[in-house]
């Protein structure tokens, strides 16, 4: 029985991911799980941008980016 409710959900969640949702009008949990990913990765990849800008902006004040790697890390954890 606990076969078929994880075959169910994952066949949910494929559909969910395979066609093209209108995140402003999410619906279903599914629905909104997967745009609440979509953004997560956009702002993640916009992250990484702004740290590597940083990095190279700052490559010869060594304590700037041990203070930089420090609170990713930080932040990192929490999540």
């Amino acid at each position: 029985m606990k076969l078929y409710i994880y075959i169910l959900i994952f066949a949910f969640s494929y559909s969910a991911q395979s066609k093209e949702l209108d995140c402003d009008n999410a619906l279903t949990t599914i629905e909104i799980n997967v745009c609440a990913g979509r953004t997560l990765d956009i702002a993640e990849t916009e992250l990484k941008t702004y740290i590597a800008t940083a990095e190279q902006k700052y490559a010869s004040e060594k304590n700037v980016i041990e203070a930089l790697q420090k609170s990713q890390f930080a932040w990192k954890k929490k999540m």
